[in-house]
């Protein structure tokens, strides 16, 4: 069985393939999805909610073509985003910037915070958010506002006058993960923060929204989460279908394919079709359901250049990108630099376009790779987003998640072939 990811999951039976609705198909069809992009200084969500986000150390690149800022962000790409991250001070138990210095206004400067805010602006109906957690927070801060009722009900309180002063339309629990321990004070956390946003005099302004991100593993899944709970309190919850391999795998497979491999070898919960239907049947219904994507494609190494498939065996070597240094992977721009002494213009976009480079795509699990001499790279693309969309639209989930905005190609510069368009101008063509 191919080895399990960060987000791993055990050996499980997978769930049935998701089926176009026998009703209301049509009416299905030409609802607009929301998109809730992720700028970790951010995340998108339209109407089929597109959630993005960026993160807040992406400007801090020393490559250009890498560098990602709050005025590179197109406000018309999606409906909502994210600004990753904020973060809990477990001594204080109140929200607070990560870098307050740059991201909070003072004398003669305009803070992040606000910049990214007043992209509203420029799109009236765009709702940024702030994330708070991520993949570099261990949970002290949420395990300090959780120790009791009282600190929890302070803590959202608190937290709505800081969204309210930056002008955030919502706060983005990205929690990774509560564990059996932590389950039911996680509930207490999203039941406060609902009573807050709820009761909150809000002067004709939106209530503030609530959203969760969601594991896609049932290692974390089943310990840390009372989904109808979640459900209950949360108004999205972002699924993190992504990571589905490791940089240690010991044969090739994807990062996020939408469905399962009929393969003994391979672990049958290991895809967005399986995670969907974990969380649905376990309380979270579609309307509530943000499906993710990512722009990064997993980059494995072959043992032998003569076995490429899927399930190839792999030499275990991890290689880094040129642009982004993600180890063992490739961010969409970047998928072009997979020759380790290839310069650095070099990028999974021009990669591509070198005769050395053979595209596949997989039907069974619809998403392409690419082989290059001895990397082989798993990643999405236009094909694989022209089929992921309409299948979660038919489903009816409320929109779609695109982690990350800095990881895309978000100047349009690169990826000028029909079938590598950037991924998020790919999602917002599909169902704006």
């Amino acid at each position: 069985m191919v080895s399990s990811p960060s987000r791993s999951m055990p050996y499980q039976a997978t769930f049935p393939t998701l089926r176009m609705p026998c009703e209301g198909s049509e009416r299905v069809m030409k609802k607009r999805l929301n998109i809730f992009i992720a700028f970790r200084q951010t995340r998108l969500n339209y109407e089929f909610p597109a959630h993005n986000s960026m993160s807040n150390w992406a400007g801090r690149r020393p490559s250009p073509s890498a560098s990602y800022n709050i005025k590179d962000i197109d406000p018309h790409l999606c409906t909502h985003i994210a600004y990753a991250f904020g973060k809990i001070d477990p001594n204080s138990k109140v929200l607070v910037a990560t870098s307050p210095w740059l991201e909070d206004n003072r004398l003669g400067y305009v803070g992040k915070y606000r910049q990214f805010t007043d992209l509203k602006n420029e799109n009236s109906r765009l709702k940024t958010l702030l994330s708070v957690g991520g993949q570099n927070d261990y949970g002290a801060g949420f395990k300090s506002v959780i120790e009791n009722d009282v600190i929890a009900k302070t803590f959202a309180e608190e937290a709505v006058k800081f969204l309210r002063e930056r002008s955030f339309d919502g706060l983005d629990i990205d929690w990774e993960y509560p564990t059996s321990a932590t389950k039911q004070k996680f509930i207490v956390l999203l039941r406060a923060l609902r009573e807050a946003f709820d009761n909150e005099k809000t002067n004709g302004q939106s209530r503030l929204l609530l959203t969760v991100a969601g594991p896609p593993g049932q290692q974390f899944i089943d310990p840390g989460y009372d989904i109808p709970n979640v459900a209950r309190y949360a108004d999205y919850v972002n699924l993190l279908t992504y990571d589905y391999t490791s940089i240690h795998a010991s044969v090739t497979a994807f990062n996020s394919p939408l469905f399962s491999r009929k393969d003994i070898r391979f672990n049958p919960t290991l895809s967005t079709n399986w995670t969907v239907y974990k969380w649905h049947t376990g309380g979270l219904p579609f309307h509530k359901m943000l499906v993710g994507v990512t722009a990064v494609g997993r980059r494995l190494v072959l043992r032998n250049v003569n076995q490429f498939g899927v399930g190839s065996p792999t030499s275990g070597e991890v290689r880094y990108g040129t642009q982004y240094q993600i180890p063992g992977g490739l961010a969409y721009p970047e998928v072009g630099a997979v020759n380790t002494f290839a310069p650095a213009r070099r990028r999974i976009c021009t990669m591509l376009k070198s005769a050395n480079t053979k595209r596949y795509f997989d039907n069974e699990q619809k998403v392409p790779y690419l082989v290059m001499g001895t990397d082989w790279v798993g990643y999405e693309d236009k094909e694989s987003i022209d089929i992921k969309v309409p299948w979660m639209m038919r489903l009816g989930v409320a929109g779609i998640m695109l982690w990350a905005l800095d990881q895309d190609d978000f100047s349009g510069k690169v990826c000028s072939l029909a079938h590598t368009a950037a991924l998020g101008k790919s999602l917002a063509l599909l169902h704006l």
